[in-house]
């Protein structure tokens, strides 16, 4: 991959609406909508029903073009220089965000992370790319430890009798559902 391609793939998701999800269909962090095949249980792979689904695969079109680009601009953090950082702190707060208040983002995150695995192992050497794939786990166990502290806070907090998932703030929730996803 190029640096101009990495670098023109965040400036468009930098130029995507502040509310839009770059790992789903949703557009607002309270949109709780369910658009893939998988959550709705459509039928993977059949032809539209009428208008709304055919809307609804539009958006799911729209957010897989979005994980291109997030997987393609992911790459900026091989590189250096004030550029790749002021882009690096962008990509990185946003990812951060998305993933603390969205299960799909979470789920599809995993799966953008395993096709840039694959498109880097194709590219180059294999111990590359074992540092640069390192870099992010080392994020999202850090962001994952904090979700789940601030969890476990969150349920010492509260009377035994009315501990459970209620209890439990957002952020401390999508930790929980991102460390039964990551691999």
């Amino acid at each position: 991959m190029e640096e101009r391609d990495i670098v023109g793939s965040i400036q468009k998701l930098q130029q995507l609406p502040a509310g839009l999800h770059l790992l789903c269909p949703r557009d607002s962090d309270d949109d709780q909508r369910l658009f893939y095949d998988e959550d709705t249980g459509s039928k993977t792979g059949a032809e539209p029903q009428g208008d709304a689904d055919a809307a609804r695969r539009k958006c799911v079109s729209d957010a897989k073009a979005r994980i291109q680009l997030l997987v393609t601009g992911m790459v900026i953090f091989a590189f250096d220089g004030p550029t790749a950082k002021d882009l690096q702190d962008w990509l990185k707060v946003r990812l951060e965000k998305q993933l603390k208040i969205c299960d799909i983002c979470v789920r599809e995150y995993y799966r953008a992370k395993k096709e840039l695995t694959i498109k880097l192992n194709e590219e180059y050497e294999e111990e590359q790319v074992s540092v640069f794939c390192n870099f992010f786990d080392e994020v999202d166990i850090k962001r994952i430890r904090h979700g789940l502290e601030q969890a476990r806070q969150n349920l010492l907090d509260t009377a035994p009798g009315d501990r459970g998932l209620s209890a439990v703030s957002r952020e401390g929730m999508y930790a929980i559902f991102e460390a039964l996803n990551c691999e």
